[in-house]
């Protein structure tokens, strides 16, 4: 454990809630994208994430440091997404926030590309989206873990709480699901489907 953050847990568990926000601030985002994933909304994975921040701070005096800070504040995100999600209905994927994360809505400012290659990225993303919130959220958090948060097998691991080889296994898993998805929504056509 780095010594700062050791530092910063010792006076958090003795109820300073500046170092506890030290220790957040770091992982903050990449528990926000964690909980997105999984919840599928916005609004949704900001609730998560605060109840897992509640839950965090309320755990924190029995945090013995097997893991990283980090690690362990993942793995609540985990359990309260993958909790709130069971309890809530799928949300459809909502093109308009797709089509502000593909770009600006301004002209003048995406005239530089074709409209209609810009339509089949915004396509091809609500597809993946789509395909995504059908899979296990086990498979979801392994997928944003490793590919988006870059997280390695053995710290996804101890987010999920499951050995590495079903880390692996749910890697190789979720991905051949998607391809399945993805190739029934091209008519079995494309690179998802080789």
């Amino acid at each position: 454990m780095v010594q700062d953050e050791a530092k910063l847990l010792h006076r958090a568990k003795e109820g300073d809630g500046q170092a506890f926000a030290g220790l957040v601030e770091p992982c903050l985002d990449q528990a926000y994208r964690l909980a997105l994933r999984l919840a599928g909304d916005p609004g949704e994975a900001e609730d998560a994430l605060q109840e897992a921040l509640y839950k965090a701070w309320r755990a924190l005096p029995r945090f013995r440091g097997d893991a990283r800070f980090a690690t362990w504040l993942y793995r609540i995100v985990y359990r309260v997404a993958v909790d709130r999600a069971r309890k809530a209905k799928p949300l459809p994927v909502d093109d308009a926030r797709l089509l502000d994360a593909a770009g600006s809505h301004d002209p003048a400012a995406a005239a530089w590309y074709d409209p209609e290659s810009r339509w089949e990225g915004v396509e091809a993303q609500r597809e993946l989206e789509a395909a995504l919130q059908k899979l296990p959220p086990s498979y979801r958090a392994a997928l944003t873990l490793y590919y988006v948060e870059g997280l390695t097998v053995r710290d996804i691991a101890g987010v999920l709480d499951v050995p590495v080889g079903t880390v692996k296994t749910h890697l190789h898993r979720a991905r051949q699901a998607l391809k399945r998805e993805l190739g029934k929504e091209r008519g079995g056509e494309g690179v998802w489907t080789r």
